[in-house]
């Protein structure tokens, strides 16, 4: 699944007037860092065929948080984070029920590509609840919200806790992290 969002940061000043200067921000997302990497190359084609065809200049500015690393899950820790879930009363969903539209990419991503790691969802408000909405700040801050904050830091401790005190736990996450591709060099996988 690949994303692109976009704002005018800077569109001019009257709508009846071409300004001599515009900027846009754009971020691109992707399910994994293969695909992110030919989506980024082809909009930086579109734009780059936009600027020709208009007889414009084009400048691409890349900042270093810029596309994000598809969060890469890692299953020892998943399967540690449920079963510390089921203590608390919760049920986790099992992966593929929750749309992907909703577990989007994050800065987290270029974390997991680097250390093995889990980007868990808890349950704060109904599913027809949007995220980064007024609706679902409320419900972080009502008592489920806070319910949630306690049953994620507990998890999260479990989990931790796990993987201290269990040289095979540990063994077996980093297993499945090698063989999910290691380590990526963020800084350098854009140059390849």
């Amino acid at each position: 699944m690949d994303r692109l969002h976009a704002i005018v940061v800077d569109g001019g000043d009257v709508p009846n007037i071409v300004p001599e200067r515009t900027e846009i921000s754009l971020l691109a997302r992707s399910k994994y860092p293969e695909t992110l990497k030919d989506l980024v190359a082809r909009v930086e084609d579109v734009l780059r065929g936009a600027a020709l065809m208009t007889g414009t200049g084009l400048e691409i500015v890349t900042s270093e948080t810029t596309n994000e690393m598809p969060v890469r899950t890692n299953g020892p820790l998943t399967r540690a984070w449920v079963r510390s879930q089921r203590e608390r009363g919760r049920d986790p969903l099992p992966a593929g029920v929750v749309t992907e539209t909703i577990a989007a990419g994050t800065d987290f991503g270029n974390v997991s590509v680097r250390i093995p790691g889990i980007h868990p969802l808890i349950k704060v408000a109904d599913s027809d609840v949007a995220l980064h909405t007024r609706e679902m700040a409320a419900a972080a801050g009502s008592p489920s919200g806070d319910a949630a904050a306690t049953d994620g830091a507990y998890g999260l401790a479990s989990v931790a806790l796990d993987y201290l005190h269990d040289a095979e736990f540990r063994a077996a996450v980093r297993r499945d992290f090698e063989e999910a591709g290691g380590v990526i060099d963020v800084e350098h996988f854009w140059d390849e």
